[in-house]
């Protein structure tokens, strides 16, 4: 699917997360959100440099529809403001508010250079 998101967006792909299903559904249910079904195998988001265009939410919408019928998507939701952008990126952002009750955690993002992705 990055791959596709690459062809589709170019330069205007800023971010694609992957998110695990037990991180996700605790995250999810910590903060009370129900944006997507929890019964998916990997939560992602992405984001791309065009927040607010009209043509481009389709473009997204249009691509989403696609993955959804390829069967590589089976959930989704695009953000119809600046608030539910927030809130998609908290489900994301907010691991130590289900870490932290536990005690001290270590907390890490991987990061991969676009062109080790392939690999």
């Amino acid at each position: 699917m990055l791959a596709s998101a690459r062809k589709a967006f170019g330069g205007s792909l800023l971010s694609f997360e992957a998110m695990w299903p037990e991180f996700f559904i605790q995250i999810a249910t910590h903060l009370g959100s129900s944006l997507v079904s929890p019964d998916c195998g990997i939560y992602g988001v992405i984001e791309t440099g065009h927040w607010g265009d009209t043509e481009h939410e389709d473009a997204l919408t249009t691509f989403l529809a696609g993955c959804f019928e390829d069967g590589l998507l089976q959930d989704g939701t695009v953000a119809q403001s600046e608030t539910q952008r927030r809130t998609i990126w908290q489900l994301r952002e907010d691991a130590d508010v289900i870490e932290s009750p536990n005690g001290p955690c270590l907390s890490y993002d991987v990061g991969l250079r676009l062109h080790d992705i392939p690999g």
